[in-house]
C-alpha cells in the first residue's frame, strides 16, 4: 500500500485533503479504494470527487543515439545525422532540424519549394526501421514509416 488516509466531508467548497505516501516506491499505476461511507442525512445529496494529484518524478528515458542513417520506403527517402541531442535531416523535398528527447525525435522543417512547414515525431524501433507521425502545413498528423 502506497498511502492511506481517512477522508471527511468538507464544510466549504474548494477544500482539499492532502496526505503523504507511507513509502517511497516506483509505481506505474495507482488504484484508489474507497471504503466505509458518509452518513447521508437527506435525499438528493450531492457528492463530488474531482481528482487525485500525485507528486514525484518520472524516470528518465535513456537518450537514443540511433537517429543517424538512411531510410527508404514508399514515398520516403530520409537521411538523418545525429550529434548528441541535435539532429539534422534531409528528405526528398525539404530540410529538417530537431532534437532528441529520450527515444523520440521532434523535428520541424520546410519544403524547398513553397516553404511549406512540416512537423515530425519519430522513433527508431528494434528492427532499425523509423516510424512516427508527420503533419504538413498544419494538417492532422499521419503515420510516417
Amino acid at each position: 500500500m502506497l498511502a492511506s488516509t481517512i477522508l471527511k466531508t468538507h464544510t466549504e467548497k474548494n477544500q482539499v485533503t492532502a496526505f503523504s505516501a507511507n513509502t517511497k516506491m516506483a509505481v506505474r499505476w495507482v488504484r484508489l479504494t474507497l471504503g466505509g461511507g458518509i452518513d447521508i442525512q437527506r435525499d438528493k445529496t450531492f457528492f463530488e470527487f474531482s481528482e487525485i494529484i500525485g507528486h514525484g518524478r518520472q524516470e528518465q528515458v535513456p537518450l537514443m543515439t540511433a537517429f543517424t542513417g538512411k531510410w527508404k520506403g514508399r514515398g520516403v527517402l530520409l537521411e538523418l545525422k545525429q550529434e548528441g541531442v541535435q539532429v539534422s535531416c534531409y528528405d526528398r523535398t525539404g530540410d529538417l532540424t530537431g532534437t532528441v528527447g529520450g527515444n523520440l525525435l521532434h523535428t520541424t522543417g520546410k519544403s524547398r519549394s513553397g516553404k511549406i512547414p512540416s512537423i515530425f515525431v519519430l522513433t527508431v524501433v528494434e528492427d532499425g526501421e523509423i516510424i512516427g507521425v508527420r503533419s504538413t502545413n498544419g494538417a492532422p498528423f499521419r503515420l510516417y514509416a
